[in-house]
């Protein structure tokens, strides 16, 4: 794996090499920059890596749902996610910083995370720029970088994979809630 190009360099992708796995690349050109991948089909918990660090990501609770953020192999909680009602939410630090995890579209398919000046810090976009029609069925955003230099390249690494999981974690919730439904009905 690359560290985070600089800021001039071509966008992020994160790119799904095989339809049906639910691991992910993030890359910039043919550069390997990260990779988030779950620990098993119904898991929740995730592992994203790249070379600044390793974490977990897992949603935790069923009413009162959070997704919590630690370094891998250890306890050391770094950060916490609090989804509220419509799928946006707030993500709190271990440090005390704060961002609110927002949509930036009416689908709700493009997402950024804005922190207190509601400036957005990492943005994830549906697609990427050189689709291709074999990938139709396949996850893939395009990430952008807009304060760069508030955070560290493992802070961006990491917004960066948490916000691909929480996309992937609601599109989840809304095919069970579907399923649920059309069974029902």
């Amino acid at each position: 794996m690359k560290p985070f190009p600089d800021r001039t360099a071509t966008s992020l992708e994160w790119i799904q090499p095989r339809t049906l796995d639910r691991y992910f690349e993030l890359r910039a050109g043919n550069d390997l920059l990260g990779t988030l991948c779950w620990q098993g089909v119904l898991s929740n918990l995730a592992t994203a890596k790249t070379v600044y660090g390793s974490w977990t990501l897992e949603q935790i609770g069923i009413l009162s749902q959070r997704v919590e953020v630690r370094e891998a192999g250890t306890e050391a909680l770094l950060a916490t996610y609090h989804p509220k009602l419509m799928g946006n939410g707030v993500l709190e630090f271990a440090d005390g910083r704060v961002l609110e995890w927002e949509p930036t579209n009416f689908w709700s398919t493009d997402w950024s995370f804005f922190d207190e000046a509601d400036n957005p810090s990492v943005v994830l976009k549906e697609g990427v720029e050189n689709a291709r029609w074999r990938d139709m069925f396949k996850t893939q955003m395009t990430v952008t970088v807009e304060q760069q230099e508030a955070w560290t390249p493992s802070q961006l690494a990491l917004l960066a994979a948490l916000g691909l999981y929480l996309i992937l974690m609601r599109q989840q919730a809304a095919a069970g809630a579907a399923a649920a439904t059309a069974t029902v009905v």
